[in-house]
């Protein structure tokens, strides 16, 4: 039974993701926006790795269980986002990080987009969120 309620679990992640636009493309900026803060405010940790573009990294078992590792960190949704860095590289390309958090806490989440602006489309090229500001910090 633990079993099944994993794999229902997990492929309430990919379902999602795979019925939109391909992991890691959004139609715009705005998209790819709400859907971050979205889900990572609502802790959709797992379907945020697949639909990023992390999702080929991972088995649907490790997938699984970064979501209940980070539940148990974080066990009510976030209710606070802020944008702290956003970093232009040139032609198209910037990388910024972003945190959601819970008032009256000290629990933050660190996320860490590097992106690309086509004419067409906006693409996470590198991604990476940390419970920990220094990795994050660390990759600008």
């Amino acid at each position: 039974m633990r079993y099944l309620l994993t794999l229902i679990f997990t492929l309430g992640f990919i379902a999602p993701a795979s019925a939109q636009e391909p992991p890691g493309l959004f139609s715009t900026y705005t998209d790819y926006e709400d859907y971050l803060v979205s889900a990572a405010k609502d802790r959709r940790f797992g379907e945020m790795l697949v639909r990023l573009g992390g999702g080929d990294e991972y088995t649907p078992e490790q997938v699984a269980q970064l979501q209940a590792q980070l539940d148990n960190i974080f066990p009510r949704d976030f209710d606070r986002d802020d944008l702290v860095v956003r970093d232009p590289i040139g032609n198209g390309y910037f990388h910024e990080i972003r945190t959601v958090y819970r008032a009256g806490t000290l629990q933050y989440l660190f996320i860490y987009c590097l992106l690309h602006q086509r004419d067409d489309a906006l693409i996470v090229l590198n991604f990476a969120f940390n419970t920990s500001a220094q990795p994050i910090f660390g990759r600008l």
